[in-house]
């Protein structure tokens, strides 16, 4: 219960106080006295971080990108609330204002506010990039870590990612593939059919994931050596170290790439040659 004293009850208490001598009346009347000043007025409590809806509809595109600059939900369900302006953002005619929208989305999921309903909303958006961010962060999150335990998947997710198998961009099809494989036991096989078309549309650098998830939905490895091979000769650096820790997963299936393990083990990188010596002796049987 609030007590509040106006200033005129203060006033008249302390004129009752001065003129009776009641001990009993003069200790409620200090009592009142210090409630009254100490109660202080406070202003309702609003939305933390709300952006104002004018801002997002300026017709200057730096207005709104300062707008979404304000998009900095302090917790998950704040991120949550503020999705379906960040699409807004990432669809944007204006490239500063989706440039914005795409630092915002990443602050998001970089310290861990956004949700798997983020995600989600990001894969309905024009941005491919965003769209590519979001199908990896879930397959994180469903991926099974350490500890045992994993993230539920709502049907608004999986369905989503099925979706986003069509994606006109393969990365993006590889990677929503990923998440669904983690997501839904029973989309095994929709998940090695996308993985298998996508990875003829795609860079190297996304045929070794793809390889690396094909390998564990079927275990079949002619589906999967010819990328490693293309990786080990013809890929960058990065590309030959992800295809040699996909090769590691494979074990002794992986063998017929020995022999351009070995030319990598003299390579002239001294990480490389690590890498390769380390990849090699998961290639013997173990006994």
């Amino acid at each position: 219960m609030r007590i509040d004293f106006h200033s005129r009850s203060r006033s008249h208490l302390s004129r009752r106080m001065s003129s009776s001598p009641a001990p009993g009346l003069l200790c409620l009347a200090i009592l009142a006295l210090l409630l009254g000043a100490c109660q202080r007025e406070e202003p309702p409590a609003g939305p933390a971080h709300e952006v104002p809806a004018p801002a997002v509809n300026d017709p200057q595109a730096g207005a709104r990108a300062q707008a979404l600059e304000q998009l900095q939900g302090a917790t998950r369900e704040e991120a949550d609330a503020q999705a379906d302006l960040l699409v807004r953002g990432l669809n944007d005619p204006s490239p500063q204002v989706r440039e914005t929208a795409r630092r915002q989305f990443i602050d998001l999921y970089q310290h861990q506010r956004a949700t798997p309903h983020v995600f989600v909303k990001v894969l309905g958006s024009y941005d491919p990039e965003a769209r590519a961010d979001a199908a990896w962060q879930l397959g994180n999150a469903f991926a099974v870590p350490t500890s045992g335990t994993r993230v539920a998947p709502t049907p608004e997710t999986v369905e989503a990612l099925r979706a986003a198998l069509h994606d006109p961009v393969p990365k993006v099809r590889i990677y929503a593939a990923r998440a669904l494989f983690s997501a839904d036991p029973g989309a095994r096989d929709v998940v090695t059919a996308t993985l298998r078309e996508a990875m003829g549309a795609a860079t190297v650098d996304f045929q070794v994931r793809a390889a690396r998830i094909l390998w564990q939905a079927t275990h079949v490895a002619t589906e999967v050596l010819p990328v490693y091979q293309k990786a080990l000769d013809s890929g960058g650096k990065y590309v030959r170290f992800e295809a040699m820790d996909g090769i590691r997963e494979m074990g002794p299936a992986a063998a017929p790439l020995r022999p351009a393990l070995e030319r990598l083990r003299d390579d002239a990188d001294r990480e490389t040659q690590r890498r390769a010596q380390l990849t090699l002796a998961a290639l013997s049987p173990r006994g």
